[in-house]
């Protein structure tokens, strides 16, 4: 929890530093401000990072998805709606060690979607085609663990009563943990660059990082993503 606040608080620094410097471009006062309108989506490969839960049942990192309309305030900032999609790939045979035992286990993914709120703000309003820009998006998180079906092999020492070593048994239990859900505030903060293609289509990548403030601990991961947009003017 403490090393994603000072994520958090060094990423906003940085931003906030990067616009102090900048030099921008003004327009007359008497130009009226062109408000557009951006549509945009965009896919890509996302990292669990900083949570205990999903260090020790070995997950993976897997792929993500999203779609998002802006609404241009300034030439500088856009309020951003954003809908993301992540998934996380289990691994059955860490969590079998994390049991210390022997068996097999199925299932296990965790899906978690996203539904935010923010703001996007260029670092530069010029730099040839280029276009590095921060966001910084809020609101809520639906994240669903899906049921892990697991069958463990147990083994027995049986020994008579004068203590000599006479069988080992093998005992299989089954059992299911069912699905779980859970709803919490979410926080992404996110480093990108717009690139223009042609007329109103603009190609972006960015990395973000994503803060899910479940109950007990953080849910953390980042999502690196490419995508394309429209630019209604």
């Amino acid at each position: 929890m403490k090393n994603a606040i000072l994520i958090v608080i060094s990423i906003v620094a940085i931003a906030t530093s990067a616009f102090a410097q900048q030099t921008t471009e003004t327009k007359p006062k008497s130009a009226p401000i062109r408000h557009t309108l951006d549509y945009y989506i965009s896919g890509g490969y996302s990292f669990p990072h900083n949570t205990q839960y999903l260090k020790d049942y070995g997950y993976h990192g897997s792929y993500n998805a999203l779609a998002g309309f802006g609404y241009e305030k300034s030439d500088m900032t856009t309020i951003i709606l954003e809908a993301q999609y992540n998934k996380f790939d289990f691994d059955p045979k860490k969590y079998i060690r994390s049991c210390n035992q022997t068996g097999t286990a199925a299932n296990g993914d965790i899906f978690i979607y996203s539904l935010t709120l923010g703001f996007k703000r260029k670092l530069t309003i010029n730099y040839g085609n280029f276009s590095p820009y921060f966001k910084a998006n809020f609101w809520i998180m639906h994240e669903i663990f899906d049921k892990i079906n697991v069958s463990l092999v147990r083994e027995d020492s049986i020994f008579d009563e004068f203590g000599e070593f006479v069988v080992v048994q093998k005992r299989d239990s089954v059992y299911t943990l069912p699905t779980a859900t859970s709803s919490s505030l979410t926080a992404h903060l996110a480093l990108g660059v717009d690139y223009h293609l042609h007329g109103s289509w603009y190609l972006f990548s960015e990395c973000r990082y994503c803060i899910c403030f479940t109950k007990g601990e953080t849910t953390n991961y980042i999502p690196i993503s490419v995508g394309i947009l429209y630019r209604r003017k």
